[in-house]
């Protein structure tokens, strides 16, 4: 809608500059002799409404060079080449600039709204995945404990619905012992609500995602245990010193030059 009112303001200021320029020039034509060279100029630009409305919209649209344009104009008043010049400076400096504004507002308010709509589809999916995730969690909870054990996992999980559920929310757990060990962030064998939302989040998506999670895990125990042989390393290291040394260290009576009994 904004493009159709655009393009009306810019022919009706066409029409006006165009009428005005066309009786100027029907009263040329009057005082001179139109089969002379000027004079076919200007009646080939400027002859009629039309003619002159067509030569005003390539004069802005760059279908014909300005000046070529305002060159004809010349031969018919003197005045008319700071009424063509003012013509083309409010046409580009003012109408145009305005036109182009009006679209890029136009297409920002677009892209705002289509954000704004983009967001709220992303988080009403949100909410239902958590949602899902939720009333997987309180069906697997047998105990009502608020966490979920192996057992309680595994055996939610041998239902073959439970993993067409899972496949849904797009979770690969064809490994449901890694999967769980996964969830289980604390080590403790239990798997909270908190846990199993952050855990299930993370893994969503395809296998690969499971994959490198499993990397991550297995990276992280072994920097674990490489840290726990590290301290216990230095400390035989430092024991083993500590006895090197008192075997090594000569004793008092030797010191003093008196010979060992």
């Amino acid at each position: 809608m904004s493009f159709f009112w655009c393009i009306v303001v810019i022919i009706f200021i066409i029409y006006i500059f165009a009428v005005l320029l066309t009786y100027i020039a029907a009263d040329y034509f009057q005082e001179v002799d139109p089969t002379t060279q000027n004079s076919k100029e200007v009646l080939s630009k400027y002859g009629g409404l039309v003619p002159t409305m067509i030569s005003l919209f390539m004069a802005i649209s760059g279908g014909d060079d300005w000046g070529n344009l305002m060159e004809p104009l010349t031969y018919v008043s003197p005045f008319l080449e700071p009424a063509f010049l003012f013509y083309i400076l409010f046409m580009w400096m003012g109408v145009l600039n305005v036109v182009v504004g009006t679209f890029v507002a136009s297409t920002a308010d677009v892209a705002a709204k289509d954000r704004e709509r983009m967001e709220k589809l992303e988080l009403s999916k949100l909410a239902e995945y958590m949602s899902n995730i939720k009333t997987f969690f309180q069906e697997a909870d047998v105990d009502g404990s608020g966490s979920l054990s192996w057992s309680e996992f595994r055996n939610h999980m041998q239902n073959p619905k439970v993993k067409a559920y899972f496949q849904a929310l797009e979770l690969d757990v064809t490994q449901a012992h890694v999967f769980f060990k996964l969830l289980d962030k604390d080590g403790d064998d239990q798997v909270s609500f908190d846990e199993f939302l952050d855990g299930t989040m993370q893994l969503r998506g395809q296998a690969k995602s499971l994959d490198v999670n499993l990397l991550l895990f297995t990276l992280k125990k072994a920097f674990k245990d490489m840290s726990n042989f590290q301290v216990s390393v230095g400390d035989e290291l430092k024991q083993f010193r500590q006895e090197f040394e008192q075997a090594t260290r000569p004793s008092s009576a030797s010191l003093l030059g008196v010979p060992a009994s």
